[in-house]
């Protein structure tokens, strides 16, 4: 690793260490729950998107929850449950504020519970599901980080034998938490440039709680200071919300105050209809359209997120790595 990336690291592992301690000591309470802000004051790990804000709680199955909020400066909102299996996240029930039926002035209410309710906003838990986490998606990273998250939650099922769920975690559970983080990032890197382990990637699975129904995909990236890759997307709707994000080796980004380090379907520029072509460079080039930045680093990943159920069946992309001075 050079300089860049040994700081980096270090700032990896606190964060790692930050997040576990938050969730599973202060904020571990399924029937007082508390809102867990993943990236709160700059904390990135497994893949922090700048233009989403991640918040949890732990719930028990035998309570019900009431998640109450606005929709004001936000595009819309996704609440993806998870049950524990073989200590890995599955993803159970999801539901998305694009779905709701019931909303009135951008403000909304969703019901967390094993019953079944008609005529509102409905979440139904399964028996195994332990955490819920929040999605609040912007168009931009300076809205969500300029604007504070107005999401409540609070335990509404007046039930006398209630079931904490953290009686059922260990110290040991903190513990593989924070080391699934560290292992699966490394693992998912390693994967990518086509070394994977399988048995590692069962094992550290939980720590990836990977979302129902988004589409990823993930290039490794390796460049020189006279090198820039070129990537030409095809059939890809400017309605679809979509994200290419460049990522460290850590599944962390670089500064994206001061990098031009994603691009999203509001600021992207097209070149025809559903398709366009961007360029990933170490540092910004002067009049190049659509230009990504790695912030300095020579290496890490290019990451693609569709939050749609269903892309077109034609949507294609291809990259190439081409000298600074060939751009066309």
């Amino acid at each position: 690793m050079d300089n860049l990336e040994n700081e980096e690291l270090n700032k990896f592992i606190l964060d790692s260490f930050s997040l576990g301690n938050e969730l599973f000591v202060t904020n571990f309470s399924s029937t007082q729950p508390k809102l867990t802000d993943w990236m709160k004051n700059n904390r990135k790990i497994l893949g922090d998107n700048p233009t989403v804000r991640y918040q949890s709680f732990f719930l028990s199955n035998n309570l019900e929850y009431l998640i109450s909020g606005s929709l004001k400066n936000l595009e819309f909102i996704t609440f993806q449950l998870y049950s524990l299996k073989n200590n890995e996240n599955i993803p159970t029930n999801v539901i998305s504020t694009r779905d709701f039926k019931y909303i009135e002035d951008s403000n909304f209410e969703l019901i967390v519970s094993p019953k079944l309710y008609l005529q509102k906003n409905m979440l139904q838990t399964s028996l195994n599901d332990y955490i819920l986490i929040i999605r609040e998606f912007y168009k931009t990273d300076s809205l969500k980080d300029n604007f504070i998250s107005n999401i409540k939650i609070k335990e509404i099922r007046n039930i006398k034998d209630k079931k904490n769920f953290n009686l059922n975690i260990s110290p040991q559970k903190i513990t593989d938490f924070i080391q699934g983080i560290i292992v699966s990032t490394f693992n998912l890197y390693d994967q990518l440039k086509g070394s994977s382990n399988a048995e590692i990637e069962n094992k550290y699975k939980l720590a990836l709680f990977p979302t129902k129904g988004n589409y990823y995909e993930g290039e490794i990236i390796e460049l020189n200071d006279d090198e820039i890759y070129e990537i030409t997307v095809y059939n890809l709707p400017q309605n679809f919300n979509f994200i290419w994000t460049f990522y460290n080796i850590f599944s962390r980004t670089p500064d994206y105050k001061k990098y031009n380090i994603y691009l999203n379907n509001y600021n992207v520029e097209y070149y025809s209809k559903n398709s366009f072509k961007f360029y990933l460079s170490k540092y910004k080039i002067n009049n190049l359209k659509n230009n990504l930045e790695t912030g300095g680093y020579s290496r890490g990943v290019l990451s693609l997120r569709i939050t749609e159920e269903k892309i077109p069946d034609n949507f294609d992309y291809s990259i190439r790595k081409i000298k600074i001075n060939q751009i066309n």
